[in-house]
């Protein structure tokens, strides 16, 4: 027989002990079966399912302890519960501690993929975000690159119209003027600014003012207008302006007509000096008692004769 004094105090130590050993452990594997619930992981399973294992083991001792504290102990006899108890688990808390142990490695395990994987994520981020920012750069500077073209085509354009000797202008259907070049202000006596927003009426002649509403008519029918056109300058001259319009329906909120006229005003009136004169010279050169005659000085073939000849 054996003896078991002092055995109640080291049950209720190893007890307590045993029961704190317990919940813990029971927590850790409450921890560990959420993790492996949320993450999908097999090592987060098989720590957890090992922490649980060797809390059940612990609550069984520690309960075999707590009841040998409380149960009077012999003198003499056999093992007590307890004792029998830790003695039959021990293989099994060897088995849940090597699970711990390797549920553990398995999560070091995969704790250094994941970190593999997200390195190699990030690198792959990188790379993709360095190769996006190349391709954004190219595109950038080929819109800059664009953009200054379309600037000094427009630049250019710009200066085409403000220095050309053509008359050149936009105006709305209403007849309001939207832009007019150098050469209009110029042939009208204002300044370009001042006729931004004033009436094509305005401008033309009060004996002809009425044809505006027919021209307005033709070119919406038409698209095209043509004619030549009596304007008033500002001094109160009348200029005669021939034009071409054409209307444009396409890329715009409303339409716009778009002219271009050039001032004809010192050519018809030499045409109409040179037919005066030409009348003049017939009229004289008919009438005349003398007999007359225009011979060719090249082939000394007559021309012109006069009734007299």
């Amino acid at each position: 027989s054996l003896q078991w004094v002092g055995f109640p105090g080291f049950s209720f130590r190893n007890g307590a002990r045993s029961v704190v050993l317990a919940a813990a452990l029971v927590f850790c594997a409450r921890v560990f079966l959420q993790r492996s619930y949320a993450e999908r992981s097999v090592a987060a399973l098989v720590t957890g399912l090992s922490f649980l294992g060797y809390g059940l083991t612990q609550s069984v001792y520690a309960i075999a302890l707590l009841r040998q504290v409380l149960e009077p102990v012999p003198t003499d006899g056999p093992l007590p519960a307890a004792l029998q108890a830790s003695i039959r688990l021990l293989s099994v808390d060897v088995v849940l501690l090597c699970g711990i142990s390797l549920g553990m490695i398995l999560l070091l395990v995969e704790a250094h993929q994941k970190s593999e994987r997200s390195l190699r994520e990030s690198l792959s981020r990188g790379r993709e975000a360095v190769e996006e920012n190349t391709a954004l750069q190219l595109e950038m500077q080929n819109r800059l690159e664009v953009e200054q073209r379309l600037r000094a085509s427009e630049d250019k354009y710009r200066d085409l119209v403000e220095n050309s000797e053509d008359l050149m202008c936009t105006h709305v259907l209403d007849g309001r003027i939207l832009s007019v070049n150098r050469s209009v202000a110029r042939s009208l006596g204002y300044k370009v600014d001042e006729l931004l927003g004033m009436h094509l009426r305005d401008i033309i002649a009060p004996e002809v003012r009425h044809e505006f509403d027919l021209y307005l008519h033709d070119i919406q029918r038409d698209l095209v207008a043509r004619g030549v056109l009596k304007v008033v300058t500002r001094g109160g001259a009348r200029r005669l302006w021939s034009f071409r319009n054409s209307l444009r329906l396409e890329g715009v909120a409303t339409p716009i007509v778009r002219g271009m006229a050039r001032d004809v005003t010192e050519q018809l009136r030499a045409e109409r000096a040179l037919r005066r004169s030409e009348e003049k010279f017939s009229i004289a050169f008919r009438s005349s008692p003398s007999a007359k005659a225009i011979v060719s000085m090249q082939t000394g073939r007559f021309l012109d004769l006069n009734g007299e000849v």
